[in-house]
């Protein structure tokens, strides 16, 4: 679930319309002040007739003073959300920070805007002072530097935060426990959004498999003998911003490793640009090692969605496994590679 056309794709910029309905819209947020009496936690649900899933929306600064609205849309999204929201002592593991899709609407300080949003106030007139006041809206995709709304998300982030200024204002944002949430949906016979504090239901998460149809690849790697050896797997998005051609903004690659768990050394490495079909790399590095050593007895895997790019290729390999284990052999390569690739200025 998307906004609009995005991805590598240029994108259209918002027109001066769409951006004074945003700060129109930013202002009428700030005057509620929903932080106030709703936590990060407290979600907001959108139920748009046109969507097949729900929009979910957390009100930022009941906790870490960081103002605003995040908005989530889908399942998947609302994952990444509460993925990042675990107790981490404040700090969001590299693994998972850049993993999120979102649009924030921010109130923030001076230092905090970049020049395209100095350009919009020039041209709708506005003028921020203090800390906490300046407003500024940006995207959040996985394999992007965070940045500026295009034209689809401007439209799709206005609607949404239509539906929480009424959603709040109508409920007079009392608050409603972890098990709850605001729920907004439209109700086509009175053609009017209706809103109410209703139990709230976990989302599914969707886990799409890597399906392996190679069948005489597999019958080869299965002729190769197995080892005790244990690898990692990690599948991480690096906080390193690359300008590529073809791409209207910076990009953050993905990297994938196999990790050997007991020497922390790397087996395997390769790098995946934003929106790239991973069946590739993840494939190809397992099939090379395999082909070249032997087949592994277990492999560890961060979540879910890391493993589901190797779980049927494990299965037919008869290869176990372990999914949630910490990877600390493959941190440690990681933040090494990381500073290696800073240094280097690449």
């Amino acid at each position: 679930m998307d906004y609009g056309e995005n991805g590598s794709a240029m994108r259209h910029a918002p027109t001066i319309k769409q951006w004074e309905k945003l700060f129109v819209l930013a202002a009428k947020i700030k005057a509620l002040a929903p932080w106030n009496q709703l936590s990060e936690e407290d979600l907001v649900s959108v139920v748009f007739p046109h969507l097949q899933e729900p929009v979910y929306c957390s009100i930022m600064g009941g906790q870490d003073g960081c103002f605003g609205v995040a908005v989530f849309p889908g399942y998947a999204a609302l994952d990444s959300f509460k993925t990042m929201s675990k107790n981490y002592d404040g700090v969001v593991p590299y693994n998972e920070l850049y993993e999120g899709n979102c649009l924030l609407c921010n109130f923030g300080d001076k230092d905090e805007i970049a020049e395209a949003d100095m350009e919009i106030y020039e041209q709708l007139g506005l003028k921020f002072k203090g800390s906490g006041n300046w407003v500024y809206f940006r995207a959040l995709e996985p394999g992007y530097l965070p940045w500026s709304l295009d034209s689809h998300q401007a439209d799709f982030m206005a609607g949404v935060l239509e539906r929480v200024i009424d959603a709040c204002a109508s409920q007079g944002i009392l608050g409603f426990s972890s098990d709850e949430t605001l729920l907004c949906v439209f109700d086509g016979q009175q053609e009017v959004w209706e809103s109410s504090v209703v139990d709230f239901k976990q989302p599914p998460v969707r886990v799409d498999l890597l399906m392996i149809d190679d069948d005489l690849m597999v019958e080869n790697l299965n002729t190769l003998e197995q080892t005790d050896i244990e690898f990692e797997f990690e599948s991480a998005i690096i906080p390193l911003p690359f300008v590529e051609e073809g791409y209207d903004r910076p990009i953050l690659p993905r990297l994938l490793l196999l990790v050997d768990r007991k020497e922390e050394a790397l087996a395997r490495m390769s790098l995946a640009k934003p929106e790239e079909d991973l069946a590739d790399p993840v494939i190809g590095m397992l099939e090379d090692y395999i082909s070249k050593q032997a087949r592994p007895k277990r492999i560890f895997s961060r979540n879910v969605h890391t493993a589901r790019l190797i779980a049927d290729l494990c299965n037919l390999l008869n290869i176990d496994l372990v999914i949630g284990d910490e990877l600390l052999a493959s941190q440690k390569i990681v933040a090494n590679l990381i500073e290696e690739i800073a240094g280097s200025g690449t």
